[in-house]
């Protein structure tokens, strides 16, 4: 009867409490393999015996945040979805918030975890032939344009496409920002007014150094405080609207039809899939990006079909295989 109440309380249905019993396992069958703990046989012929088997290697100790944080990250490190992370926390809440209110635990470790949002539609990046066309259509703009400066243009999408800025960032760098020397680095200011420092290859800055050498020319030494990029024919910097205006301008050029969202962002997001596809892991592209959160930068893992193959095929089944055919 206790079993029956319990049921109807939280309302579930048998499929979906199947599906949260399953995820208290699998929680403690990462929390125990990652402790190299021994396995623990249960009958088969009772019911659940998997998960029961799992359970049986944790304890009560094992309910921790550190826990909790470790088994998350490596759902996100290995692509699982929002919805299945969240299925996972929602299970534990329930689960834990039994043991404090039974007293077996004394406080509640998933009380800090926000629930996954649920996932919107893949972001979009570009292809390596379609910024060709935008270089193209920045390098060759119509001759009677007052918005358009092929130099600073050129410069502002190697920033974009070339460090993975957010269009905030962009307009808000400084002469300073820019470290010349070796290894170069740009010094970008994010939300929350956090800054990171970001690697820069010597093609950025090569058209970052034309571009500004192109301005001194014309108004004198650049003063280390100030803005980097202005618009055209004004000493103003740009907003985020008049950024994004500028660049729907490149992709028209280019042929290329404009997103609804933020324009400039397209960029970032072809700056990320570029990462995953040439061998950077999500932690290493989390720090780039400046999120706060590796389940934001997870969403670049299910964009990124060429670097998920490549580590899909990188396992070691695959080179056994792969060193038999060679024998």
């Amino acid at each position: 009867m206790l079993e029956k109440r319990a049921r109807s309380s939280r309302g579930l249905s048998p499929r979906s409490e199947a599906g949260y019993r399953t995820d208290i396992g699998t929680f403690a069958k990462r929390v125990a393999d990652s402790r190299d703990r021994p396995c623990v046989e249960v009958d088969p012929e009772v019911e659940n015996a998997v998960v029961l088997g799992h359970m049986a290697r944790i304890t009560l100790a094992d309910f921790t945040e550190d826990n909790l944080l470790m088994v998350m990250s490596d759902l996100v490190g290995e692509g699982y979805r929002n919805a299945s992370r969240a299925r996972m926390l929602s299970a534990l809440r329930g689960f834990c918030g039994w043991l404090v209110k039974n007293d077996y635990l004394q406080r509640d470790p998933t009380l800090g975890f926000e629930t996954p949002a649920k996932e919107k539609g893949l972001p979009v990046a570009l292809t390596a032939d379609e910024l060709q066309r935008i270089i193209d259509a920045i390098t060759h703009p119509p001759q009677k344009s007052r918005v358009l400066w092929p130099t600073r243009d050129l410069a502002m999408l190697a920033v974009l496409a070339g460090c993975g800025v957010r269009a905030s960032e962009l307009i808000g760098i400084r002469v300073g920002d820019f470290r010349w020397e070796d290894p170069p680095r740009l010094r970008v200011t994010g939300k929350g007014n956090k800054t990171r420092s970001l690697p820069l290859s010597s093609e950025v800055l090569n058209v970052v150094d034309h571009y500004l050498t192109e301005r001194e020319a014309a108004e004198g030494p650049l003063r280390p405080d100030g803005v980097v990029f202005i618009r055209t024919g004004e000493p103003r910097p740009f907003t985020v609207t008049s950024l994004d205006y500028v660049v729907e301008l490149w992709l028209r050029g280019a042929g290329i039809a404009p997103p609804d969202q933020e324009k400039a962002h397209l960029f970032r997001h072809t700056y990320a899939v570029g990462v995953l596809d040439n061998g950077g892991t999500i932690a290493e592209l989390q720090a780039l990006l400046g999120h706060e959160s590796i389940a934001t930068t997870s969403i670049y893992l299910r964009m990124s079909a060429e670097g998920l193959h490549h580590t899909a095929g990188s396992t070691p089944m695959h080179r056994l295989l792969a060193s038999r055919s060679g024998s």
